[in-house]
């Protein structure tokens, strides 16, 4: 029981801290919206100032990883929860596809123009593959979007590449 209480004590902090980094968070993705910006640029201005690599407060490493492992787990379930799996197999003949294949095409180009400047393979195939896949995040953010710039069936095309390049 001591042992639990102790754990418990050296947790608490750790705790308010990552909330506290999650309502900084919202509150300027809230301002970036207020600027008509997208909250996005908000939440990333928050992570700069706490990462490492930024000089001023500087959060734990370790409850950075896992504050980013929740949140790559939230992100896929927002986009889960986005994706309509009927219409998905129903629009299947396209998506299913040229998905894969443009990005095996992007990678092959991209990754062979590096490979003319010198860049290893490995490299070469990191880069390609980096540019060839789309953010989960920008799509979903962009199919919820009050100020919608598609129509269903374009959404539901990019939610399903999206979905498609992810796997």
């Amino acid at each position: 029981m001591l042992l639990a209480a102790s754990a418990s004590i050296e947790t608490a902090p750790a705790i308010l801290e990552i909330g506290l980094l999650l309502v900084f968070a919202v509150a300027a993705g809230w301002v970036a919206r207020k600027l008509g910006l997208p909250a996005v640029l908000g939440y990333l201005v928050v992570g700069l100032i706490v990462s490492p690599f930024t000089p001023g407060y500087v959060a734990d490493r370790r409850q950075l990883q896992v504050l980013a492992d929740i949140g790559v787990v939230l992100l896929l379930f927002e986009v889960g929860i986005e994706i309509d799996p009927v219409r998905l197999i129903r629009n299947r003949s396209g998506v299913l596809w040229t998905a894969p294949a443009q990005v095996l095409l992007t990678t092959v180009v991209v990754g062979g123009l590096v490979l003319a400047f010198g860049v290893g393979w490995r490299g070469a195939a990191l880069i390609g593959l980096s540019i060839a896949l789309s953010s989960s995040v920008v799509v979903v953010n962009i199919t919820r979007s009050k100020r919608r710039t598609t129509n269903r069936p374009t959404e539901d095309a990019l939610l399903s590449w999206s979905v498609l390049q992810d796997m």
